[in-house]
């Protein structure tokens, strides 16, 4: 069965029911396909790999967009986590939203970090980019999340989860073994994560 697809122009297009977001744009052009980081669906951000169930009005995000930035800056924190979690396994992960200018990550670490170790994290998170990981959501229940972060040995992510709204959707996003507890959206793999650079770190 079809659904309606409803641009910014206001042309339509009728799709298969199921058709990704990112199957839309590369149906409007490669270049727009290329430029893509987001969907916008019936007004709210999702990744491109959302399928599309019922007829909807969508926008495709570029970084030129106004929350492109935000969704690419979303996925350099989960880069920068993952490069920590490689470089120091005993980390633990609190929060890493993206900002108006950038981005960061709290975390619990063993050890100090110093601007002398950004070189190697950097480096590492340049290693993640060129494994070009795919980058995919699932949604999970509130039970199944718990026990996955507590296997984890993530205790943030636990206290997180609990404070949850009991309606809450919990949704995971998984790049190669790293997992994280994120509503999103990303970008559709860590290959697109082009430019970056650590600026500072602070204890608290």
């Amino acid at each position: 069965m079809d659904v309606t697809i409803s641009l910014p122009d206001e042309s339509q297009r009728q799709v298969p029911r199921g058709t990704t977001a990112l199957e839309v744009a590369q149906t409007i052009g490669e270049g727009l396909a290329r430029a893509a980081v987001a969907a916008r669906i019936d007004g709210v951000l999702r990744d491109l790999n959302t399928p599309i169930e019922s007829n909807a009005r969508l926008e495709i995000v570029t970084y030129r967009n106004k929350n492109g930035p935000v969704v690419f800056r979303h996925t350099a924190a989960h880069v920068l986590a993952m490069a920590i979690k490689r470089l120091y396994p005993d980390t633990t992960l609190e929060d890493g939203p993206a900002t108006e200018t950038g981005f960061f990550y709290d975390i619990e670490m063993p050890v100090a970090v110093s601007p002398d170790d950004f070189p190697k994290i950097e480096e590492e998170m340049r290693k993640i980019v060129k494994e070009d990981l795919p980058i995919s959501r699932r949604e999970l229940s509130r039970e199944e999340a718990i026990a996955l972060f507590s296997q984890r040995g993530e205790r943030f992510k636990i206290e997180t989860i609990q404070l949850l709204p009991e309606d809450a959707t919990i949704s995971i996003y998984e790049m190669g073994d790293f997992i994280d507890l994120c509503r999103g959206p990303h970008l559709k793999s860590t290959g697109a994560v082009k430019s970056f650079q650590i600026m500072s770190v602070a204890g608290a």
